[in-house]
């Protein structure tokens, strides 16, 4: 994830500098102040420092929240990371209506059951489905017979922890 974010930072930095849009960003950047102060001449509430740590958060939680996006995705699928993405959006939204002055209509509401309805219904058609296959009747790949050792003229099975290759010359079962 690392080199993807560097490799598009490279790219964004080239295309913003061709643009223009470095310098303007620069000359805001290195003002006191938001856009509409320094434009209408406002008394600033925003220093340089706090525009720079500002930026850092925001670049850090996101490449962390990246970074968590890509473990769960990596260790338990794409469903589950589809479904804690959806949940974690609709909690921003739950969160805007708690702490800001917003007004909740009928369609809000109507809006939060049909999400809540259909997360739930998600959820359980995938665990159905994952219940359903992990019924399987193979044979873990982690064990290996085999008939390499013989007592008396009879066969003598073996059994090897191995590395769970899938090598069928070596498997007899």
């Amino acid at each position: 994830i690392f080199r993807l974010y560097s490799i598009a930072t490279i790219f964004i930095y080239i295309a913003a500098a061709t643009k223009g849009d470095l310098h303007d960003g620069l000359v805001y950047l290195t003002t006191p102040g938001t856009l509409k102060e320094m434009e209408e001449g406002l008394e600033p509430t925003w220093s340089i420092s706090g525009k720079i740590l500002t930026m850092a958060l925001f670049s850090t939680t996101g490449f962390l929240g990246s970074s968590c996006s890509a473990a769960i995705t990596k260790s338990f699928g794409a469903l589950t990371m589809s479904i804690t993405s959806t949940a974690r959006k609709a909690t921003t939204i739950f969160l805007s209506f708690a702490l800001f002055p917003n007004e909740c209509t009928f369609e809000h509401v109507s809006g939060i059951f049909l999400f809540i309805t259909s997360l739930v219904a998600k959820s359980l058609r995938a665990s159905k489905r994952g219940h359903h296959h992990s019924h399987s009747h193979h044979q873990p790949h982690s064990h290996r017979h085999k008939h390499s050792q013989k007592v008396d003229n009879q066969a003598a099975p073996v059994i090897e922890l191995g590395s769970g290759s899938n090598d069928s010359s070596n498997t007899s079962m």
